[in-house]
């Protein structure tokens, strides 16, 4: 799932004044400029960290587990943003949780080190396929961002496109407080593959001016940091994220979708300010499968889109499977647009690799 950062909707810490924040953005763009030497010549694909790279949300899953007593699965992360899937709660008591998974102490380089060093299926009953909506035992590890393992088949497709030619730069909404450790982790399993890793870091310390190496951390979307770095392609696992930089404006309706009214009547929505650029939407998670804004019209209050809430007032899950066309209609837009680039389905690694190929075969890459 997508950037552990972005899971709490648009619950941030006080905003810095505009000239103090401007001034922080002007250095985050001559940073990302700057930071390390190309190592190739080739166009840039941006790509995502957490469950595109990293099983990211397996980790969060099994550390829920143990610390709330929960029976938490992979297929129950029906969306992007947290607070919105069973056991979660309130976006302020999500929020508080992360800030807990965040500081947990076997987040340190030690465990990270201890870790094998063997590639993933090698490593008996410690992971599963995390596509398939479960969650692997890994006992023999602490449950963090820096233990997690990677993603079956990304560590092959991540040394095919650099063998294809391609530069390689990771953007993830992680915050700056994780930034050394995520680097670090992906040096570990994919040492030299990627130029940078860019934290947008939009939940906290996300104004960090201690980038140093190859890390950054800005609070540009990742739409503006593709732009920025001039990425011609995405590789993300959230259907918010795809929309977004494929250039789709977000879909403002009067009223969400329901079981007598599947497309409601949008308003007119802002247009796009910067180019569109195409993503790979990866994965066959149920969080990209529907469509999960931050904030929708036809809640009064954040509190109303929890789960639970949700379940309680609707007298069943049925929310989910319309929010599942809801997300599609969104998708599929009116066909295809100038003004829009593709967003194209992957369900794994392979299918990147041959998107990418013909892709370069027809000239768009």
């Amino acid at each position: 799932m997508a950037d552990v950062a972005h899971l709490f909707g648009e619950f941030t810490p006080d905003k810095m004044g505009d000239d103090e924040e401007l001034h922080h953005e002007d250095a985050a763009l001559a940073k990302l400029a700057t930071l390390s030497p190309p190592t190739s010549a080739g166009a840039v694909i941006a790509v995502d960290l957490d469950d595109v790279l990293s099983q990211t949300n397996p980790q969060i899953a099994l550390w829920h587990n143990e610390t709330f007593g929960t029976n938490l699965i992979l297929s129950q992360f029906y969306y992007f943003y947290y607070w919105k899937n069973p056991f979660w709660g309130p976006p302020a008591i999500t929020t508080a949780k992360v800030k807990s998974f965040y500081a947990n102490p076997d987040f340190d380089q030690a465990h990270l080190a201890a870790n094998s060093t063997s590639p993933p299926h090698s490593i008996p009953n410690t992971t599963l396929p995390i596509t398939d909506g479960s969650v692997p035992a890994t006992n023999d590890t602490p449950y963090s961002l820096h233990t997690a393992l990677p993603v079956p088949g990304a560590r092959e497709g991540v040394q095919a496109l650099r063998d294809a030619g391609f530069r390689l730069v990771i953007v993830t909404a992680r915050s700056g407080t994780v930034r050394d450790g995520s680097w670090k982790w992906v040096e570990k399993w994919f040492g030299g593959l990627f130029d940078t890793i860019v934290c947008t870091g939009q939940f906290e310390d996300a104004h960090s001016k201690s980038a140093k190496g190859h890390e950054v951390t800005t609070k540009l979307s990742k739409k503006e940091v593709c732009t920025n770095i001039g990425a011609k392609l995405l590789i993300d696992d959230s259907l918010e994220n795809a929309l977004n930089c494929a250039g789709y404006s977000p879909p403002f309706f009067s009223s969400r979708p329901s079981s007598s009214t599947i497309s409601p009547t949008p308003t007119e929505p802002p247009k796009s300010q910067s180019p569109p650029i195409p993503v790979l939407l990866f994965g066959t998670y149920p969080w990209n499968k529907r469509l999960s804004l931050s904030s929708d019209c036809s809640f009064s209050t954040p509190d109303e889109q929890v789960f639970d809430v949700r379940v309680e007032k609707t007298g069943g899950e049925r929310f989910l499977e319309e929010d599942a066309i809801w997300a599609e209609e969104v998708l599929s837009g009116d066909g295809e647009r100038s003004d829009r680039a593709g967003v194209y389905r992957v369900r794994d690694w392979g299918e990147v690799m041959k998107w990418v190929t013909r892709a370069r075969e027809e000239g768009r890459l």
